[in-house]
């Protein structure tokens, strides 16, 4: 027998992975965003 709660669980469960995926995708356009926009303070930060 299937518990009551189990449908709500899931769907926050899924509601919080769907956060957790739009995060990163934000994330990491941010990330390439600020990437493309400093072209010195780059290179300063962390030479190669």
């Amino acid at each position: 027998m299937r518990h009551r709660g189990v449908g709500l669980y899931e769907q926050k469960r899924q509601m919080l992975f769907n956060n957790w995926q739009t995060a990163v995708a934000v994330a990491a356009a941010a990330a390439a965003a600020a990437a493309a926009d400093d072209d010195d303070d780059d290179e300063a930060a962390a030479p190669t």
